[in-house]
């Protein structure tokens, strides 16, 4: 059964009789009341379901009242911010970083100007080094070009190494014949060559008729160059021909090209003591056989000398001859043109390295 509600004029009686009550301040509570007493909760929840939201009083109550945030109360998006502390620390992070980076730049600063500094001196170097090159080029052409272009012994002597010495010899040389200039072009190749510590330049030259020229210079202690004549014009004390056909047994110095030779025959037909090789020359097919005994001074020389030359050619089955200055003798009474000792190996190549004494005749 529903019960019935009470109408308006039965609720101003009740309130007529009601006796108003008085409320005190109490400056403390009492001890006996300190449990009994509690903050108005609102009413239970399955009475008041219709509302979205209910709050604790008693958290609301305890809250500063302006700290209180209405959107993050009633569902809103609650406004969050970072603690102080974390801009503190990201400041000194980065105060530290800029630091670290300052630091490394100053102490980088004498490293980098030294790399800076040797890179300088390193271009200085480069470019005096090119003008040295240059320069040493330009030495080089003026002593090729004045000795080719030379028409006489008077004019090809300042471009000539050891020419007090030679002087004769060129005028032995090109007595009634006529010297031919040669056009310079330029340098194909150039080869530094070192002999017994000495500095020599060997350079392929283009002359402008088309033909190529092979020719060995000396670096002089001022930088100049001077043409090695001697081994230029392969110089000989006798002509090739001529020695072979009169066989002097007198000991003369011959420039020729030597290579191993198994050829023993007539006096020197023993091979466990003689060693025997090839003697040519240029311009001129004829040849003939050296033998030095084995063991001897001039033996080791030689065996020493091709051992170099074959040992970098090793992949080579027939290596060229080489030029070699020999000291050659016919022997007295031999039954065969063909066969000369050996005496000495005077210069490995065709040049003195150091310009040696006026010959003896015959020797030069």
């Amino acid at each position: 059964m529903k019960e019935q509600e009470p109408n308006e004029q039965e609720l101003r009686e009740l309130f007529e009789e009601l006796e108003p009550a008085r409320l005190e301040v109490l400056d403390e509570v009492p001890g006996n009341m300190a449990e009994d007493v509690e903050i108005l909760k609102p009413v239970a929840s399955e009475q008041t379901k219709a509302r979205s939201f209910e709050p604790d009083v008693t958290g609301i109550l305890d809250q500063d009242e302006g700290n209180i945030d209405s959107e993050a109360l009633w569902g809103g998006h609650e406004k969050k911010s970072l603690p102080m502390g974390w801009f503190v620390l990201g400041g000194v992070a980065v105060l530290g970083l800029a630091g670290w980076a300052v630091m490394n730049v100053f102490e980088a600063q004498p490293s980098l100007k030294g790399a800076v500094d040797e890179m300088r001196e390193m271009e200085v170097d480069s470019i005096k080094e090119m003008k040295e090159v240059r320069q040493t080029l330009d030495l080089m052409q003026d002593c090729v070009l004045g000795y080719l272009m030379a028409t006489s012994v008077e004019e090809k002597l300042p471009y000539v190494r050891h020419p007090d010495r030679v002087k004769p010899m060129m005028q032995a040389f090109y007595k009634g014949k006529e010297m031919t200039p040669k056009s310079f072009r330029g340098f194909e190749r150039i080869r530094s060559i070192g002999l017994e510590n000495q500095s020599f330049v060997y350079g392929q030259v283009d002359l402008l008729d088309g033909g190529k020229y092979r020719i060995l210079l000396e670096q002089l202690d001022d930088g100049t160059f001077r043409v090695d004549w001697e081994s230029d014009v392969c110089y000989l004390p006798v002509a090739w021909n001529e020695y072979l056909e009169k066989s002097p047994p007198a000991p003369v110095v011959m420039r020729v090209f030597i290579k191993r030779d198994n050829f023993y025959a007539y006096e020197f037909r023993d091979e466990d003591r003689f060693d025997c090789y090839q003697l040519t020359t240029r311009d001129s097919d004829d040849h003939l056989f050296g033998f030095v005994e084995k063991d001897s001074r001039v033996a080791m020389d030689i065996s020493h000398f091709l051992k170099r030359i074959e040992d970098y050619a090793e992949d080579t089955p027939d290596p060229d001859p080489e030029p070699l200055m020999l000291r050659l003798r016919f022997p007295e009474n031999s039954h065969s043109k063909k066969c000369v000792w050996i005496d000495t190996m005077v210069a490995p190549r065709w040049t003195y390295v150091k310009s040696p004494e006026l010959a003896k005749p015959g020797d030069e």
